[in-house]
């Protein structure tokens, strides 16, 4: 796992991404560790539900890591 510096460009860019992220919230942690998640409310999971999003948010994961790389390196 990779460990960004949090300055407030790495800050903006979490926020600005978050904005255009369908299937999660990133924040971040008291150790300043960057946590993506997604709540399902138990009635509505479903095996493929839950297949898909898991697909969706790991390869939005890679995305946002492949992102911070390239713009903080």
């Amino acid at each position: 796992m990779r460990v960004w510096r949090v300055t407030p460009d790495v800050a903006d860019f979490l926020l600005r991404k978050n904005h255009d992220t369908p299937f999660g919230t990133l924040s971040l942690r008291d150790d300043d560790a960057v946590a993506f998640r997604h709540i399902l409310f138990g009635e509505s999971v479903t095996k493929e539900t839950l297949s898909m999003l898991v697909r969706l948010m790991a390869a939005d994961s890679e995305e946002i890591e492949d992102e911070l790389n390239m713009r903080f390196g």
